[in-house]
């Protein structure tokens, strides 16, 4: 099925940059937005670029706490909400006599800068799939659901010091389905029943 969506057809309901030292709403300021999910990379990533002619983003002193609200809707149906980390500011070069700055807020899932700061340095004795939740909770400190495909069989796992995808990527490797013959497991983030959603399937 093809949808040929027009301008209009995507209502921009909350778009705002929030800290616990101010709120900045871009709504009015935004162009354009691209937001990309893989099951290739575990988390989601946005680009969103905006035109600025008061330069309230250049004002901004970035120190890392920032999340960016980010919620759309159709109307008639469903309204997605989004919340990403803001990793970096980037003024892009303008062209012509526009009185303004042009910007690209470049955005992450907030579970990939949590998992710069955290490492995970465990035991385990239980099931992959188990593991991967721990991990998905304690070190990712994601209060995102996710969906688990059972594993079987209890495995003595070792993590030294690792980066939490990284943990979980030497999981993965080892993990053998319960339900299907295939034991080629995926962590990534996608949108599932309005909500942002990990899986491990």
């Amino acid at each position: 099925m093809t949808f040929n969506y027009q301008s209009g057809d995507f209502t921009i309901e909350t778009m705002a940059i929030v800290s616990e030292r101010a709120i900045l709403d871009i709504s009015n300021i935004f162009i354009s937005a691209s937001i990309y999910e893989s099951i290739f990379t575990p988390g989601t990533v946005c680009d969103i670029e905006v035109f600025d002619t008061q330069d309230y983003l250049g004002e901004i002193k970035l120190l890392g706490d920032e999340v960016v609200l980010f919620t759309i809707s159709i109307p008639g149906t469903v309204t997605a909400d989004f919340r990403f980390a803001l990793y970096e500011l980037g003024e892009l070069e303008m062209t012509g006599a526009q009185k303004g700055k042009k910007y690209k807020l470049k955005c992450v899932s907030e579970e990939a800068m949590f998992a710069k700061t955290n490492h995970v340095q465990k035991s385990y004795n239980q099931l992959c799939s188990e593991i991967i939740e721990d991990i998905h909770i304690e070190y990712l400190k994601s209060q995102k659901p996710i969906t688990i495909e059972q594993t079987k069989t209890s495995q003595k796992i070792v993590v030294p010091h690792m980066n939490p995808f990284r943990a979980i990527e030497m999981v993965r490797k080892r993990s053998v389905s319960a339900e299907n013959d295939s034991s080629l497991y995926v962590f990534f983030e996608n949108r599932e029943n309005e909500q942002q959603t990990y899986n491990f399937v």
